[in-house]
């Protein structure tokens, strides 16, 4: 702001008011150079600042992401691999012939969607670059396509 006025009263109240800078008149070009070099200087470093906590807000939020993964393998692999392992040993074992034919397809069933849900933990610990997409309407979830994973570059 620049005034007429140059009284300490004026310059109090101007700047609890929330100007940020204050010149009274007359004043010269490199006075008003000077204040606007220090102008552009704040606005570079509060830019920096924001890129600073944009940073920190993404680590934060891939740490998160990294340790839910590590979780999430563990309580889900775990009982997975003693499913996968049953269906196996009951394959094995001849079993299989004496089920009915709705039986026999209820354990296809299973082991068809616990290689499901393996495949699905396998991407999750491949993530390349974790991105949320909107899965519904104001829901977002991580997006575990092979485009987004190593296990895409894989092939």
């Amino acid at each position: 702001m620049i005034t007429a006025r140059d009284s300490d009263t004026d310059l109090a109240r101007i700047l609890d008011g929330g100007v940020d800078d204050y010149l009274s008149k007359p004043i010269s070009a490199d006075a008003l150079r000077a204040r606007l070099a220090i102008a552009e200087r704040r606005i570079a470093l509060e830019t920096q600042r924001r890129e600073a906590e944009e940073e920190l807000a993404r680590a934060r939020w891939l740490a998160g992401i990294g340790e839910t993964t590590i979780a999430v393998e563990h309580e889900i692999n775990n009982p997975l691999a003693a499913l996968l392992g049953s269906v196996s040993l009951l394959q094995m074992s001849n079993a299989l012939e004496k089920l009915s034919a709705e039986d026999r397809e209820s354990v296809d069933v299973i082991t068809k969607q616990a290689r499901r849900i393996a495949a699905v933990v396998k991407r999750l610990s491949k993530l390349q670059n974790p991105r949320s997409v909107e899965y519904l309407r104001g829901s977002k979830m991580i997006d575990l396509s092979p485009g987004n994973t190593t296990e895409g570059d894989e092939k």
